[in-house]
């Protein structure tokens, strides 16, 4: 499994992190889907936040993406390509095994050779993405 936005600690796959007044916020998910929160105190005197930090996204339930259909594959494709692309400019490469130490990452091929799961990974990205487009109330149309 990738986490390009994330990193593996001690098991546990980091989801998110944001910034709070005096503090940094790490929120976690364990792999039985719970949320953790652990907050860094920075550089204000030891300040930490009184709550973790609760994701809200917008409610994307209602939208279908059917008109859409045909572009999912194609950005898909294309998400991982930037991705590639930035991952080579900061000086990754192929490697069996993720390896941040080493800058290696196994996903770092053309998108048709990714693994199925790592492509649905592109997908559901895009899907969300697209979803809060609509949501938000535009309209994407084919010219």
């Amino acid at each position: 499994m990738r986490a390009r936005r994330g990193e593996l600690l001690g098991g546990i796959w980091s989801s998110d992190i944001v910034r709070a007044p005096g503090s940094l916020t790490r929120v976690l998910e364990a792999s039985q889907g719970r949320a953790l929160a652990i907050t860094l105190a920075s550089g204000d005197g030891g300040h930490m936040a009184d709550k973790p930090y609760v994701p809200h996204p917008i409610d994307t339930s209602h939208v279908s993406l059917s008109e859409v259909q045909p572009l999912l594959e194609d950005l898909a494709r294309n998400a991982h390509e930037v991705w590639a692309q930035k991952r080579i400019a900061d000086g990754w490469t192929l490697g069996a095994q993720r390896d941040d130490s080493q800058r290696k990452h196994p996903c770092l091929v053309p998108y048709e050779q990714l693994p199925e799961s790592e492509k649905e990974y592109d997908r559901e990205l895009v899907n969300q993405t697209l979803k809060t487009i609509l949501a938000l109330g535009y309209r994407i149309v084919k010219r």
